[in-house]
């Protein structure tokens, strides 16, 4: 049996190289990815490839 954070790993590792000014979360309770960037907006999706889809272009 995985633990439930095992199957986060390799999104957070590809959301983190690709936009490194930004931190990121996975909660596997909600099952939500979440992206904070200094006190900007906090952005949530329900999957890696979404929450990087709502990054702003410039990050």
């Amino acid at each position: 049996m995985k633990a439930y954070w095992e199957d986060a790993a390799p999104g957070l590792k590809l959301l983190r190289a690709t936009f490194p000014n930004w931190g990121f979360l996975y909660d596997p309770f909600a099952f939500r990815w979440i992206a904070v960037h200094g006190q900007g907006p906090t952005i949530t999706a329900d999957t890696p490839e979404d929450l990087a889809e709502r990054l702003p272009a410039t990050a």
